[in-house]
């Protein structure tokens, strides 16, 4: 019997951004892959990425893979972004940045995709000198891997609600706002309920949890760091719906003097049938 087509859909950016103060200066994706509609192999590759003296990386890299297993008839898509000894400004250091997702489509048009975040992680990250640790949820999400676990957790677990609460900063606006860190926490001005807090049908989620304390220089809450006259790092942003997942690994919004933005290692994956079925839906 044939089957109905299925369309791919993945994308992997490497490290992007741009300084607007005191100068302009754009950086390309670098090392981007992604697929087309009938899935494949893409890679990416940069070295030695430079932003004048301000940021550097040794090396750059992404992968982007979707076919069809005869053997477990799923289609497989995996997409990974890496960033080897990557520096900003001397006050933002990692080893290695990773982002990564996994989803697997069955050919049974009604069931839902699985789709992880696993292998997502940073290694040997610092702050000003010091180094961040934290708790890295790529378990968790790996385990909860459909958007119907994820709801269903939230909503009959009252330990777990009440953990993504926290790690969300739900109803907590009035503490994020002397900073300007609301932004960061959508759901912030929402109040705590049993059912996950969506927008358009997507949950914002961290993916890293930060258990250094605040330290001189700098400010931590949940998965963002407040850098003082420096910017603020955002931690493992994961966007769930219930046909796609998408992982930002760190993104960096520059403040005095250096005015601009970063993003490193950002993955996301998903796909579907677009036919009807052979035997036309009935």
């Amino acid at each position: 019997m044939s089957r109905s087509r299925f369309l791919f859909h993945a994308y992997a950016a490497g490290l992007s951004g741009k300084i607007h103060r005191p100068y302009e200066e754009t950086l390309e994706v670098q090392a981007p892959s992604a697929l087309p509609p009938s899935g494949g192999v893409s890679n990416g590759s940069s070295k030695g990425v430079k932003v004048r003296d301000f940021l550097q990386c040794d090396s750059v890299v992404s992968r982007s893979t979707g076919e069809f297993q005869a053997a477990t008839g799923t289609y497989e898509t995996r997409v990974t972004a890496a960033a080897e000894q990557f520096n900003l400004g001397g006050v933002v250091t990692a080893d290695l940045v990773r982002a990564q997702v996994h989803s697997s489509h069955s050919q049974d048009e009604k069931s839902e995709p699985s789709i992880v975040p696993e292998g997502s992680a940073i290694i040997n990250l610092r702050v000003l000198g010091t180094l961040i640790e934290f708790e890295n949820l790529s378990d968790l999400f790996t385990e909860l891997n459909t958007m119907t676990k994820l709801r269903d957790r939230h909503k009959e677990n009252p330990d777990f609600r009440t953990r993504i609460h926290e790690y969300t900063m739900v109803g907590r606006f009035a503490e994020l706002a002397e900073n300007h860190l609301h932004r960061y926490f959508p759901f912030c001005r929402s109040s705590p309920q049993e059912e996950l807090h969506e927008t358009r049908h997507a949950a914002i989620l961290p993916l890293f949890r930060v258990l250094t304390p605040s330290g001189p220089g700098f400010k931590v809450v949940q998965n963002v760091i407040h850098i003082e006259n420096f910017g603020r790092l955002h931690l493992g942003e994961l966007i769930v719906t219930p046909t796609e997942r998408r992982v930002t690994a760190v993104h960096v919004d520059l403040g005095s003097p250096t005015g601009g933005h970063f993003t490193v290692c950002s993955v996301g994956a998903n796909g579907g049938q677009t036919d009807p079925p052979p035997d036309g839906g009935r």
